[in-house]
């Protein structure tokens, strides 16, 4: 998750093109404004579907397929993996959160991303409806 969300900011424009966008658009006027943006475009354009085989995909893909169809699928990954993207593309830090890992397979159950705002950090999920109340102990991959 990490690699695609740092490769999609520094090797493709259109990520931070869509970010600003967003800013413009909703008049953003700081992190928190472009967060809540940010969570409804991927609300919005995102529909999550259950994965088989745990399978990556690059956020560049995701926004060319809302551009084409107005749509992209994906799972809860891809959706937090987009997101960290277009707030790490205007220079806001961004980690993952790996909720209910199963040590068996070294997957998880979940993930969702959280920015950083001021000192402390903000969940943002934009497969959930509400705000994230997950246990203390999941495990964190800092972006």
């Amino acid at each position: 998750m990490r690699a695609l969300a740092i490769d999609a900011v520094t090797q493709y424009p259109v990520v931070r093109a869509q970010a600003i966008a967003l800013l413009r658009d909703l008049y953003a006027t700081g992190p928190a404004d472009l967060a809540r943006a940010v969570e409804a475009f991927v609300r919005q354009h995102v529909t999550l579907v259950d994965e088989y085989e745990e399978l990556l995909q690059h956020p560049v893909v995701m926004l060319q397929m809302i551009k084409m169809r107005g749509a992209a699928t994906g799972d809860c990954d891809d959706a937090a993996v987009l997101a960290a993207a277009l707030l790490l593309s205007v220079g806001i830090k961004v980690r993952f959160k790996a909720v209910w890992p199963d040590p068996g397979t070294g997957g998880f159950q979940h993930v969702f991303m959280e920015y950083k705002l001021g000192e402390r950090w903000v969940a943002l999920d934009p497969t959930i409806s509400h705000a994230p109340v997950y246990p203390g102990e999941v495990l964190t991959v800092e972006v």
